[in-house]
């Protein structure tokens, strides 16, 4: 199994009034590509509760590397990066494999 972590800092159009409608929307499509994407186990975004650079982050768990590649390419993937183009910078990304899994 593969486990992959982005974290995001939000842009200033996201913070403030926009920042929960940015949030909700990002979570709600996180939850229908976990349903949709064949290989994909399980998916969430959570606010950072630790502080620091990163606001939020994306987890997700993976059958395979192919897997994941294959999400990174589906529709349903480049739609959620289409929308949340303008709410997330700073990006910072971890992808690893989980022993006996």
């Amino acid at each position: 199994m593969i486990r992959h972590m982005v974290f995001w800092t939000l842009t200033e159009e996201a913070r403030g009034e926009k920042r929960e409608a940015a949030m909700t929307a990002m979570k709600e499509s996180a939850e229908r590509m976990g349903r949709l994407i064949p290989g994909v186990y399980k998916l969430e975004i959570g606010e950072n509760l630790a502080g620091g650079p990163h606001d939020f982050v994306f987890y997700g768990e993976y059958e395979s590397m192919e897997k994941l590649r294959e999400f990174q390419d589906h529709p349903l993937h480049q739609a959620h990066k289409e929308m949340a183009k303008d709410w997330v910078t700073n990006r910072a990304c971890v992808d690893y494999e989980m022993d006996g899994k």
